[in-house]
């Protein structure tokens, strides 16, 4: 990823933490960067799911295989369901991203097919959503007992 396309996320997470309490955030592994892990507020207008909060991840390759997405991401719901008192969030992913939806189902989020969308993805164009759902009851089982 290009290095501005880097600075334009990391000011918008920023602005993000500011305006709604909550943000991607970073993670670590011992006293190495392994990637990132938190939820955003999308307003709608640019998203086809409509106002949502979501939760997304991206995990550097050579971190993968270690559980680091998942309790990160289990870290990151008991938050934003307890402190700021979300009801609900989704997470979406490619459909041959098996890993993701691994961690999806540790979570103990549901396969939501009927929210399942497409969009315009650059560079590799449509892009197909599927998407998963969690309630904040529902994240004691997804392991945060």
């Amino acid at each position: 990823m290009p290095a501005a396309d880097i600075e334009e996320r990391l000011h918008c997470y920023i602005a993000a933490q500011k305006t709604h309490g909550y943000a991607r955030l970073s993670v670590s592994y011992g006293a190495h960067f392994a990637g990132y892990v938190g939820v955003m507020h999308h307003e709608g207008r640019d998203h086809s799911l409509g106002p949502h909060d979501e939760i997304g991840r991206r995990i550097l390759p050579e971190f993968w295989g270690k559980g680091i997405a998942t309790k990160a991401a289990q870290i990151v719901l008991q938050d934003v369901f307890e402190r700021v008192g979300l009801h609900h969030v989704l997470a979406y992913t490619g459909p041959s991203n098996l890993r993701s939806q691994a961690v999806m189902m540790r979570l103990g989020m549901t396969r939501r097919p009927d929210l399942d969308f497409e969009e315009v993805y650059p560079p590799i164009g449509i892009w197909h959503g599927l998407t998963w759902r969690i309630e904040a009851p529902d994240h004691v089982r997804g392991g945060m007992e």
